[in-house]
């Protein structure tokens, strides 16, 4: 996914508060859907959009075989959004918790 169709989910309120809920500490559908309060079905499709824009990941249990009936857990991937002005361009920045470098957009403002 394109880091423009990236930003767009970041500036949408429900899925910026599920990274935002997801930044330190794992959370389930159910915990997100609750604190949202929306119903869990728009709760699992904002989920399938931000895996699928590798937005968030699934939690790795500690112990997968203590947990093993328990529900997934989603943390963000998100280390850092950034969006500036800088001559003339708006710039779109993510950095990613995983080793990987920063994708970065630019946008003319000018004609």
């Amino acid at each position: 996914m394109d880091t423009l169709k990236r930003m767009k989910l970041i500036l949408d309120e429900k899925t910026a508060f599920i990274l935002k809920m997801t930044s330190e500490d794992p959370c389930t559908a159910s915990e997100i859907s609750k604190k949202l309060d929306i119903p869990h079905s728009v709760c699992y499709r904002k989920i399938k959009q931000l895996t699928d824009a590798e937005l968030l990941d699934e939690s790795e249990p500690e112990d997968p075989w203590k947990n093993r009936n328990q529900p997934k857990s989603y943390v963000s991937n998100v280390e850092n959004a950034y969006v500036a002005l800088e001559r003339g361009e708006m710039v779109i920045v993510l950095k990613f918790r995983k080793s990987r470098e920063p994708e970065v957009i630019r946008l003319s403002t000018g004609t």
